[in-house]
């Protein structure tokens, strides 16, 4: 139902107090009328206290947005300090590294864990909390978490002396998300595996197809009893490939619109 229009009804009644000589009017209507004015005009002094809030609000809304600019520029040089100072970096893109893996029955051996797929996410295996891994306060112990790259593949095989180039595999890998940087590497939280080098049929086979490098790591390495033929210019080879994939990818990554 709709409401009467009050005011119509007042200058109507009105008239009719004026053409009929009507006098003074009915209690009732005094008391309804008086209620309807205070609050008329309480509305009417509360609108005006709203549209003073909201002027306060706008100024206060553009005060906030500047300092919530400002607040972030200093959060971000102070972030910005300590990951420096930390040698760590958020990267969407792939920083480029090398590693090697043992080859056990087909199967590429990690430091920790065997690599099932040529993607890996790192975990906090000390810890068993994998919130902003790889860590870098020591939480871990030693050696921290993450996943290990050299930046070197000359260095890395020196250091791998241990073992003969027909039982590991060489690798080109990209780390994204947070990663660390020390002197000779980097441990970062995900890696893809972008390019292969190892020994089959007595000779070094490399693999530069990213689906041919993942189905490896899936299906299993090749195997065979073949002895290496030649270590010394095997291993050059190795070099050599890993070098040339790495210069590639670097290239490719950076002219990418992308990344």
């Amino acid at each position: 139902m709709s409401l009467p229009d009050v005011e119509h009804l007042t200058r109507e009644w009105n008239k009719l107090q004026a053409r009929y000589g009507i006098a003074g009017s009915l209690p009732e209507l005094d008391r309804l009328k008086r209620g309807f004015s205070r609050r008329r005009a309480r509305i009417s002094f509360l609108r005006a206290q709203i549209e003073e809030l909201n002027a306060e609000v706008r100024v206060l809304e553009g005060e906030l947005a500047g300092l919530s600019k400002m607040l972030g520029l200093v959060l971000e040089e102070a972030i910005d300090k300590v990951k420096t100072s930390e040698g760590e970096t958020w990267s969407p893109v792939p920083v480029l590294g090398f590693r090697i893996w043992v080859l056990r029955d087909g199967r590429f051996l990690g430091y920790r864990e065997p690599w099932l797929q040529a993607s890996m996410t790192a975990h906090c295996l000390t810890t068993g909390n994998d919130f902003e891994v790889p860590h870098t306060d020591g939480r871990c112990g030693d050696p921290p978490c993450g996943i290990y790259l050299a930046k070197d593949v000359a260095e890395l095989l020196d250091s791998h002396v241990e073992f003969d180039l027909d039982e590991i595999a060489v690798g080109l890998v990209g780390l994204s998300g947070k990663v660390v940087e020390h002197e000779r590497g980097y441990r970062g939280e995900q890696a893809t595996v972008m390019a292969l080098a190892l020994v089959v049929d007595g000779e070094v086979r490399t693999v530069s197809d990213i689906e041919e490098v993942a189905a490896m790591f899936e299906e299993g390495a090749p195997q065979d009893d073949v002895p290496l033929k030649d270590p010394v210019r095997a291993r050059a080879r190795i070099i050599e490939f890993m070098r040339q994939e790495m210069e590639v990818m670097s290239l490719w990554i950076s002219a990418s619109p992308n990344g």
